[in-house]
């Protein structure tokens, strides 16, 4: 899944390659037949066919969710295939009375449930948070007015506002205070 979302990920001679680079289609890595052509009959990888004639498989948007899902919980994943496959044939084995049956249900990789699918919301990386906060920091300053050039901008003070004390008497007891100025 990882490197059809590379887009590196392509069709050749019945088989799965992974390229070494995008665009070239020439060589590459073999991927696991079988595992390739599960995921492209359970709908989590589209073929998508090139100016050159070359298919290409790059994830659906079920494939995307699935991948971003798998990301964010590593640990709901299977090691093995074999693992895989024994957690599928657990869940199908009660549905079909025949042991053939059973094993080419476990075969299939079910897809993602509707409702999950609805429900799932991707989740929203620091550097989105912040390009979204500065968009609306943006949009909300020229809500507001904006810069108005007839208006000219306070300069900011070069000191803090200096301490000077003024001795003064307090009306009830006659011990001085401290009173501090602004200005």
């Amino acid at each position: 899944m990882e490197a059809a979302e590379s887009g590196r990920l392509y069709w050749q001679g019945g088989r799965a390659r992974q390229a070494a680079r995008r665009g070239v289609w020439d060589g590459g890595r073999r991927i696991n037949r079988e595992r390739t052509q599960a995921l492209f009959a359970a709908r989590f990888l589209v073929a998508v066919r090139q100016d050159d004639g070359t298919r290409t498989l790059i994830p659906s948007p079920m494939g995307q969710v699935a991948l971003e899902l798998a990301r964010l919980h590593p640990a709901g994943l299977q090691r093995t295939d074999r693992e895989a496959y024994e957690a599928r044939f657990a869940k199908v084995r009660r549905r079909h009375k025949r042991r053939d049956d059973q094993k080419a249900a476990a075969r299939l990789l079910p897809p993602l449930d509707s409702s999950a699918r609805k429900l799932y919301r991707r989740p929203v990386t620091l550097t989105e948070q912040h390009e979204r906060a500065e968009r609306e920091a943006a949009d909300r300053w020229e809500d507001e007015g904006g810069y108005c050039p007839a208006v000219k901008v306070p300069n900011a003070a070069a000191t803090p506002a200096e301490q000077s004390s003024i001795p003064t008497r307090s009306w009830s007891s006659g011990k001085s205070a401290v009173q501090s100025t602004l200005w």
